[in-house]
């Protein structure tokens, strides 16, 4: 008896919202993961930042401005010299056609790249990472879910804080195999409803180039350009490499190196140290450190695909399913 009031009083001395700090109704894995693929049910404008933590260097921020309608358009503005300034890099994407334009050029790059339902993004998150949700915090304003991806057995590579509302993705965090953080990007002010005449309508009027080029990289070889690369980024140089091609992506900030070579080729990182992982096809690749990044391995009896930079592990299993796919 004397033991039950004790336990009552210290209860009822402990602040409200410590006795409230883990609800009861934590969504399981595939309700937040599913929620997060899908668009708001009302356009709405998010106001955010991104940051990139290199080791040894000052934090590098810039701003972003994302715009989203329930039809599935988006588009996003970097802003890299800050929030009341043009945009450096404008992207927008209405499910079919994706389109970068870069205004001090003036460039633009427009194309169709590989498309796949919430269902295939959902299944390769499953298949790569032990999923676990948590409380989150508040993430502008709004009252969040944490959702933390990590290497089965392994360090944490991902976390998403997502609104309890509404499923958007208010924030997300990027982390190294040494468990450093490498990438944060947040949103710091949503407006919603909004309408579209508060975006530029900015143009050059001449014709753009193709977001994914012509094959091959290298003439005279039978390397492929991927069919998919993560939002804003461009191939910036293809050059030949150890018989086959090199081709280095970048999107202002970070950058990313696809390989295709014979079987056999060195692939210039310790294959000893990371994890399987299968894809769609069933082909067994390795997620392994790669410098400051991330690189997948792929070896078959007649190739070797090495793609390391700074991406995410399942940006990294997306980008190998894209070339393997048109073969």
């Amino acid at each position: 008896m004397k033991a039950d009031l004790a336990a009552a009083l210290l209860l009822a001395a402990l602040p409200a919202a410590a006795r409230t700090r883990a609800p009861k109704n934590i969504p399981t894995a595939d309700e937040a993961l599913a929620r997060i693929t899908s668009f708001p049910s009302e356009p709405c404008l998010a106001h955010g930042r991104i940051q990139f933590f290199r080791d040894g260097q000052k934090p590098k921020g810039i701003g972003t401005r994302v715009y989203t309608r329930p039809d599935g358009f988006l588009r996003r503005e970097i802003l890299e010299k800050g929030p009341h300034k043009p945009a450096a890099m404008i992207i927008t994407d209405d499910g079919k056609t994706q389109d970068v334009y870069i205004p001090k050029l003036p460039r633009e790059w427009s194309g169709e790249v590989a498309r796949e339902s919430g269902a295939d993004s959902l299944a390769r998150l499953k298949s790569i990472y032990d999923i676990s949700i948590s409380t989150g915090g508040h993430v502008a304003k709004k009252t969040t879910w944490r959702i933390d991806f990590r290497a089965p057995g392994g360090p944490l590579r991902r976390s998403f804080w997502v609104d309890r509302a509404t499923g958007l993705l208010l924030k997300t965090e990027e982390y190294r195999y040494d468990g450093s953080l490498a990438r944060r990007e947040r949103i710091l002010k949503l407006e919603m409803p909004v309408g579209s005449d508060s975006l530029g309508k900015e143009r050059d009027g001449h014709p753009p180039r193709s977001l994914i080029p012509s094959d091959p990289p290298v003439p005279g070889t039978s390397t492929r350009f991927p069919r998919w690369m993560p939002l804003g980024f461009l191939p910036l140089e293809a050059r030949a490499e150890s018989g086959g091609a090199r081709i280095t992506y970048g999107d202002g900030a970070a950058q990313y190196t696809v390989l295709e070579a014979p079987a056999g080729t060195n692939s210039g990182l310790d294959e000893k140290t990371g994890r399987e992982i299968h894809l769609k096809d069933g082909s067994a690749a390795r997620l392994l450190p790669a410098g400051d990044g991330a690189g997948l391995v792929l070896r078959t009896s007649t190739q070797t695909l090495v793609i390391a930079g700074d991406l995410a592990d399942e940006e990294l299993v997306r980008v190998a399913e894209s070339v393997e796919a048109e073969r």
